[in-house]
């Protein structure tokens, strides 16, 4: 829209000014508490880490409930190795789908953003790729720690717990 010059003058010590115009991008409330609506795109990164945690916890106290532990470290005494193993399995396929989720979620919500009048902060394609690895790269982590804790825990419910209360 065309918009109507604007103007100023001296008023005592201060300065008016007056006119018309957009100073920032349109905003809404977000769920996560701020005014943006590129905000409201980390809910799916949130809900995505969830299912992670409980797939992570569940990867390790499913053992235990069911007794099947004793076999595991009788096979590998070493109960350090067989963590370590259990987080590395868990850390490298969450890594892998969540690059293969962010390599689709990234464009399309941009672009879903942007046919709904949402504007979208350009941002060159490899810094794109960059907030892609970084956020597989935290869900991954995430899902060695609760796989670590679920370790330690034993219990698939306290293990979520302390993994929801983590991240």
């Amino acid at each position: 829209p065309t918009l109507a010059s604007g103007s100023y003058h001296h008023f005592g010590e201060s300065v008016v000014i007056s006119g018309s115009g957009d100073i920032a991008p349109a905003t809404v409330q977000g769920l996560m508490g701020t005014h943006t609506a590129s905000s409201s795109l980390l809910l799916g990164l949130i809900v995505g880490l969830l299912v992670v945690i409980v797939v992570a916890a569940m990867f390790v106290t499913a053992e235990y409930r069911r007794g099947l532990i004793r076999t595991t470290f009788t096979a590998m005494p070493a109960r350090g190795r067989v963590v370590a193993a259990k987080g590395l399995i868990v850390g490298a396929v969450t890594f892998v789908l969540s690059l293969a989720v962010m390599a689709v979620i990234i464009p399309l919500s941009q672009h879903l953003l942007r046919t709904h009048g949402n504007y979208v902060f350009p941002a060159p394609t490899l810094t794109q790729v960059r907030i892609g690895i970084g956020a597989s790269a935290v869900v991954a982590l995430a899902a060695i720690t609760v796989t670590a804790l679920s370790a330690i825990l034993r219990r698939a419910a306290a293990a979520i717990t302390a993994g929801g209360a983590v991240f």
